[in-house]
């Protein structure tokens, strides 16, 4: 659904009897540029995207790094802007999912780590770290945990949770 280029209503009534305080919507989307694409969330009363500036850049971009890590700070600004305590647009890493399965967990973990501290850095208070299963239980587990202590550590003040995607690869 290319959000960015319908209008505000019409976003709307796709969402319309679906989303709700039991039921929140995620724009899922890959754009290193992600800029439009929150505005027109922001305007439609949605509730959460995606995303990073090098998660999204890495896998899906065409833009050098260095304009994705400013369209996600603008992206990021923007959300801290319209968040209030009761009513914060939640924005996951997608850093923990980089290119899927077969990477290195503790590059999963350091990216996803790293782009929520960008976030939080911007103004984004409501976050969530990934992490992609890998090919080990144990390893799983135990990237998790560490991902968990990480997130303790690094990210005080920030409403927070973690996600793991199954099978991504």
């Amino acid at each position: 659904y290319p959000i960015a280029t319908h209008s505000t209503a019409t976003t709307q009534r796709v969402v319309e009897g679906i989303q709700g305080e039991s039921f929140p919507i995620q724009v899922r989307h890959g754009s290193a540029t992600p800029f439009k694409i929150i505005e027109s969330l922001i305007a439609a009363g949605l509730d959460a995207t995606e995303g990073g500036p090098v998660s999204y850049c890495l896998p899906y971009g065409r833009v050098p790094l260095e304009n994705s890590i400013y369209e996600w700070r603008r992206s990021c600004e923007l959300i801290a802007s319209v968040s209030t305590e009761k009513s914060a647009i939640h924005l996951e890493s997608f850093g923990g999912c980089m290119l899927g399965q077969l990477c290195p967990p503790s590059m999963l973990l350091a990216i996803s780590t790293l782009e929520c501290m960008f976030f939080a850095t911007y103004g984004v208070r409501s976050l969530s770290l990934s992490y992609t299963q890998q090919t080990s239980f144990e390893q799983d587990e135990a990237a998790l945990h560490a991902l968990r202590r990480l997130a303790e550590h690094y990210l005080g003040g920030v409403d927070w949770h973690i996600v793991l995607y199954a099978y991504m690869g």
